[in-house]
């Protein structure tokens, strides 16, 4: 054989053998092992009274349970909601914003300044900041539960 030949009968030997590789398969998805075919439920006797009694007694417990756990997660997230503090666009949350921002801004002028808190325009600045802040703090707590 020459090599011409030799490559065409491996090429044909290759082609013609993966025919062999292939496996041909079942489809046995719908008789997967624990499933009940048609004819089986057909020839199965019905459920007596009590049986029925309990599935439905299970099924009024299950009930009652999903309705407790949806009524659990309505009050919990009524009372995420109550306890979250909004954005700044919040006109009631605004004071608190305010509040916040005016007294951290005090601490850091207590912090920077030293001892110099009552030099003339350090010690103007640390007062106006923290009577703000009580003025927000007050207005806040007034709006938010008053």
């Amino acid at each position: 054989m020459n090599g011409v030949t030799r490559i065409l009968f491996c090429c044909i030997l290759i082609l013609s053998h993966q025919e062999s590789y292939c496996v041909t398969t079942h489809h046995n998805e719908d008789f997967i092992a624990g499933k009940i075919t048609m004819a089986e439920y057909a020839n199965t006797p019905p459920i007596s009274k009590q049986e029925l009694r309990k599935q439905k007694k299970e099924e009024r417990l299950l009930q009652r349970v999903e309705g407790m756990i949806f009524r659990f997660e309505k009050v919990l997230h009524t009372k995420m909601q109550k306890k979250s503090i909004n954005s700044i666009s919040d006109p009631i949350d605004r004071w608190f914003w305010i509040w916040g921002i005016s007294w951290g801004t005090g601490m850091l002028i207590t912090i920077l300044a030293g001892g110099g808190v009552a030099a003339a325009g350090v010690g103007i600045l640390w007062l106006l900041a923290f009577s703000v802040g009580a003025v927000a703090l007050i207005l806040w707590l007034i709006k938010k539960f008053g």
